[in-house]
């Protein structure tokens, strides 16, 4: 399509529209429980391929942030520690991903 001035293209206001930035936070306690869990096929969901999916139109994903603290070896599941690592060390890997470490401490009574 041109504009009556050779091959250039005339913009339409659809191809104008403004894009937007959008960063992504993941509370991983709340995605695990809630989306992970006893889903062996969701383990290695691709955080920014998620994130993407949830985006409107006009917005592109600047960056993903995963929150969570550390898990600690338990004496029924002592490689706990070494699957979150593994896990986080392949979130890392995009270059729009990072782990954020959170602190909770329980709540004395």
């Amino acid at each position: 399509m041109g504009n009556g001035l050779g091959n250039a293209p005339v913009a339409s206001p659809r191809s104008l529209r403004e894009i937007h930035d959008a960063n992504l936070y993941i509370d991983g306690f709340n995605l695990y429980y809630g989306a992970v869990r006893g889903r062996p096929d969701c383990k290695w969901l691709n955080l920014e391929s998620y994130g993407s999916t949830l985006l409107l139109r006009d917005q592109r994903l600047k960056r993903v942030r995963y929150l969570t603290a550390p898990v600690e070896a338990l004496p029924h599941d002592p490689d706990q520690p070494n699957r979150q690592a593994a896990y986080l060390g392949a979130i890392a890997e995009p270059n729009k991903t990072a782990h954020v470490p959170a602190g909770f401490r329980a709540q004395i009574a």
